[in-house]
């Protein structure tokens, strides 16, 4: 089954990649379509999928115009909804992993009318200055070597063109997305061919990330 692309134009004229499997009465929506395709296009068997990269990530449009950023989250938010709109869905399940997790809860607290079910994977918490108890955090050993090869990466940023040291990033930070270090190698996205991924790589919010269970 090949998915359908297409782009889809938010409310300010920002442009956004969308890829659509499947043709089932359940819609779907996964706005994370560079880490979630592969894994979960084997479920477009009796649903419609509808994959979507966020604004200035992945295929959407790069974004230099400060205006159409300084919302954050919130543009993300109505992004969504945007791409809702463009298929005329009444009502959608989504699905959020990592940052989209909580994209994904403001969305329907937005817009409960028109949201089914909510899944997060691996979500980041709404509040990083809240503490947590220690079980929740994931603050270990791992993670403490993580940091401290991605500063010690930072600190040689210069002597890398912008492809190699998004590929040794993200090298680096898969081993925080598995359970087990060891499952590391069995995430295989290459996501450093795109442009919008490079700005990112090594700024605060892509390290804000938790470890979830993915060992396969």
């Amino acid at each position: 089954m090949k998915p359908t692309e297409e782009y889809v134009t938010a409310e300010d004229g920002v442009r956004l990649f969308v890829q659509t499997l499947g043709s089932g009465p359940q819609t779907v929506l996964l706005p994370n379509r560079i880490y979630l395709f592969e894994a979960f296009k084997r479920f477009a068997d009796g649903r419609t999928l509808i994959f979507c990269d966020p604004r200035n990530r992945g295929r959407s449009d790069h974004v230099s115009d400060r205006s159409k950023l300084d919302r954050g989250i919130h543009h993300d938010v109505d992004d969504v909804e945007a791409i809702r709109r463009h298929f005329g869905i009444a009502r959608v399940d989504v699905i959020g992993h990592s940052y989209m997790g909580l994209v994904v809860v403001l969305y329907a607290m937005k817009y409960p009318d028109h949201v089914g079910r909510v899944v997060q994977i691996g979500s980041m918490p709404p509040d990083y200055a809240r503490p947590y108890p220690a079980h929740l955090t994931n603050v270990d050993a791992t993670l403490g070597e993580v940091l401290a090869r991605l500063g010690e990466l930072q600190k040689a940023r210069q002597s890398y063109d912008p492809r190699a040291f998004c590929r040794k990033f993200w090298s680096i930070l898969r081993v925080l997305y598995v359970a087990d270090p060891l499952d590391a190698d069995k995430i295989t996205w290459d996501v450093c061919d795109l442009p919008t991924k490079w700005a990112s790589c090594g700024s605060g919010t892509s390290t804000c990330c938790r470890r979830s269970s993915i060992s396969s």
